[in-house]
């Protein structure tokens, strides 16, 4: 369920983007899909699904990036 309200709220993000400018709803997109990834790695850590984790690990940082990149915009 979070991961649908995630995608919406990127889409609305692209939307604003194109037409006014504004980075604030790219700022919230990032935010919470980084709370989803978060969930995801403890839920995988717990299960021990070690390689798994990595690869969330990995979306995580590109997730992070993308936050730090709409900060300094």
């Amino acid at each position: 369920m979070a991961e649908v309200l995630i995608a919406t709220l990127a889409l609305f993000a692209l939307y604003k983007i194109y037409s006014s400018g504004t980075l604030d709803f790219a700022r919230y997109t990032f935010i919470g899909s980084s709370l989803v990834f978060i969930i995801l790695l403890i839920g995988l850590r717990i299960i021990r699904d070690y390689e798994g984790a990595s690869r969330i690990a990995i979306y995580f940082g590109v997730t992070s990036l993308g936050l730090l990149w709409v900060s300094l915009a």
